[in-house]
């Protein structure tokens, strides 16, 4: 495994780095392509997974996955709110600019973002501020 992990380290290398191959979007085929081989491996029956593609039970309905309690999302609302009434305003904007400038430039990401953080600046502010620089990933 190491010798395999060492491969793949040198492939990227010779690409030019972690940087030129996620511009290449080395990372993201290497991704996209376990996902397919995965997906395959399942569809083709190779691998088992119980309920999916062996072992199904048919005419039973789909489960509702993940159903949401509206009283529960309203109070996590509400909690949030309250949160960021707390909260230093102004320090939580200017970390999260930090946390905007630094994706903009070469910088390493988690100092700004542990920063945010600390002034309290939401989970999903902060990744409001990565989105603004980078997009979302869209498989192609």
């Amino acid at each position: 495994m190491e010798a395999q992990a060492w491969e793949y380290i040198a492939r990227i290398d010779d690409i030019g780095g972690a940087v030129a191959a996620i511009e290449a979007g080395y990372q993201t085929d290497e991704i996209e392509q376990a996902a397919y081989e995965y997906t395959k491996s399942i569809d083709d029956g190779e691998r088992v997974i119980v309920g999916v593609n062996r072992f199904i039970v048919d005419g039973e309905p789909d489960p509702e996955v993940f159903p949401i309690d509206p009283e529960l999302q309203r109070t996590q609302v509400e909690r949030v709110k309250r949160f960021r009434a707390s909260r230093d305003q102004a320090a939580a904007t200017a970390a999260l600019a930090d946390v905007e400038a630094a994706a903009r430039g070469t910088q390493n990401l988690l100092p700004p973002m542990k920063a945010a953080l600390a002034a309290h600046a939401t989970l999903g502010e902060v990744s409001d501020a990565l989105r603004s620089v980078f997009g979302e990933y869209r498989p192609h």
